[in-house]
């Protein structure tokens, strides 16, 4: 059977809310009406622009935009939104780092800052330290491995000129 086959058989199964079972390179996939909701529904979340996490056994989206940071405290990961509110990830990350847009930057090991979340850049003996609106007023130093590349980050940050301190 060919792939234009198969579509329109899948087709006439959602609409006959029927079970299909196709086998594509070797693989079974069983779609049924209901868990085709799903699946269209996970392909339409862009991560980029979302990120989705477990909390109390639900599985919450959460809008990029409203991320502030994520870091690791004590082996545990925690992203706390611009409200405030922390929520504890089961993922390292190094996984964020890689749903994220290019409104984020990894500072270093512990830390991925968005953007909107930089308060002041400071240059001190030649260490770059970022101090954020959230938490409140926490500093983090960057990687001096990642320096290069977080200034041509931030180069792209509207108001760069305001944050920075030092910084050439």
């Amino acid at each position: 059977m060919n792939c234009k086959e198969n579509c329109k058989k899948y087709q006439q199964a959602i609409e006959d809310q029927q079970e299909y079972k196709i086998t594509i390179e070797g693989t079974p996939f069983h779609y049924t009406s209901s868990n085709t909701l799903q699946i269209l529904n996970r392909a339409s979340i862009n991560t980029e622009e979302h990120i989705q996490i477990q909390k109390r056994g639900e599985t919450l989206t959460i809008n990029s935009s409203t991320i502030a940071c994520m870091y690791i405290e004590c082996k545990i990961v925690t992203l706390i939104n611009f409200s405030g509110n922390n929520f504890v990830l089961t993922h390292s990350l190094n996984h964020y780092e890689e749903l994220l847009n290019d409104s984020f930057f990894r500072i270093n090991r512990q830390c991925i800052v968005n953007k909107n979340n930089i308060k002041k850049i400071t240059s001190s003996n030649g260490k770059i330290s970022v101090r954020l609106k959230i938490p409140k007023d926490k500093i983090v130093s960057i990687t001096n491995s990642k320096e290069r590349e977080f200034y041509k980050w931030i180069k792209k940050i509207p108001n760069f000129n305001e944050i920075t301190e030092g910084i050439e």
